[in-house]
């Protein structure tokens, strides 16, 4: 059971949305939003049958998950209880959240995930994005970008995370480990995601203890696969033509324009936008028209930065960064949490992060790997 989430997310998840895709099936990727919740309720009521569910909560964390709860009550749901807002926005937002306490109860249920299971799961995925690579590209007669589970930046994204276990067990010119980072850097090069190129770039300038020119040759790889995103989708290398660009404009001036709600968030309601015309088939022609909706919410913008702070403001950002620098303080003897926080902070310029269905309970569980080894770790030189 400790490898199922990693299954779904990088098995089962692109496979079925590729599957049906292929047969020209239509299927709503957050189905596999279901599937957590069946797992969730499952998981719970299978501990409660065989009473292995024995929650310990101090009382500050008891009185503080109680501040939390009262806070996103009336900061979310306030604006639908008063017919400000509609409901997909506000599940939207309430999303990681929910991961949270999946993962949490997850944890306590099962146990921690091993590292192994998230480079397994990262070979997977690098193996099915490379046969759709080369199955589409010869039916095609061309070199098309793949579309792995639907939203391909997200698939991309796990294979970031996968990589820093390998990174953080630093073995890469043994057998097993070679192949492995051969099949992820395959994978992530198909994707042809900017951003997690981007972020793979930086952890191996940082991170790799490896020759030079090996590191050169792999940071060298991750730029052509840029530079051939932009050629492939026929995409402009002028800044200003970029969604993310207008996405990160057009919050900046929203932000201005009402300080207030800039320092303690919109909360979940139609934003006071304006919408510039390179978003306007994106934001109006397919997003409210999937969804149906009648205004601009914060989940129109890709970034989790962005996101979140529309959401809660700059005391929401603030808050949010001392838990990351907690985080960093507590477990630096821990590799593996430095390398995800950087994953986090990086992708999360781009793109939703933990509000991603088939992104934020995996990212959750590889952060916990990390925190459990450190610990693990800490309770062995204490014993010893």
């Amino acid at each position: 059971m400790k490898r199922l989430p990693i299954v779904i997310a990088y098995f089962l998840f692109p496979v079925i949305n590729i599957l049906t895709r292929d047969m020209n099936y239509a299927i709503n990727r957050n189905w596999i939003d279901v599937a957590w919740m069946i797992m969730f309720f499952v998981s719970l009521l299978l501990a409660a049958l065989n009473n292995r569910l024995k929650l310990q909560i101090k009382r500050p964390m008891l009185v503080f998950s109680l501040v939390i709860i009262n806070w996103t009550f009336v900061h979310y749901f306030y604006n639908l209880a008063v017919n400000q807002t509609e409901l997909v926005p506000l599940i939207q937002e309430t999303k990681p959240f929910l991961y949270v306490l999946f993962v949490l109860f997850w944890l306590k249920i099962w146990g921690s995930p091993k590292g192994d299971y998230f480079i397994d799961g990262g070979v997977v995925l690098g193996l099915i994005l490379t046969v759709e690579f080369v199955v589409e590209s010869f039916l095609a007669h061309q070199y098309i970008r793949v579309s792995g589970s639907g939203e391909i930046n997200y698939d991309a994204m796990l294979l970031v995370v996968s990589s820093c276990f390998l990174i953080n067990q630093g073995k890469f010119w043994s057998q097993k480990s070679f192949w492995r980072w051969m099949v992820i850097l395959l994978g992530l090069f198909i994707s042809l995601s900017r951003t997690a190129l981007a972020t793979e770039m930086i952890l191996w300038f940082m991170f790799m203890n490896i020759c030079p020119v090996i590191k050169i040759a792999v940071i060298a790889l991750s730029v052509v696969g840029v530079f051939l995103s932009f050629n492939v989708r026929d995409l402009s290398f002028v800044y200003i033509s970029m969604d993310r660009y207008w996405m990160w404009t057009s919050a900046l001036g929203m932000f201005l324009a009402n300080p207030i709600q800039a320092l303690l968030g919109f909360g979940i309601q139609p934003l006071p936008v304006t919408i510039p015309a390179q978003l306007m088939y994106l934001w109006i022609d397919l997003q409210q028209t999937a969804w149906g909706l009648s205004g601009i919410y914060a989940y129109n913008f890709h970034s989790f930065w962005l996101r979140f702070g529309i959401s809660w403001g700059a005391i929401g950002i603030v808050l949010l960064v001392l838990l990351i620098v907690y985080l960093l303080v507590s477990y630096r003897q821990s590799k593996l949490v430095l390398y995800l926080i950087i994953v986090f902070t990086l992708e999360g310029l781009t793109m939703g992060t933990v509000y991603l269905s088939n992104v934020g309970i995996p990212f959750m569980l590889a952060l916990a790997v990390g925190i459990s080894n450190t610990r693990d770790n800490t309770a062995r030189v204490q014993r010893a």
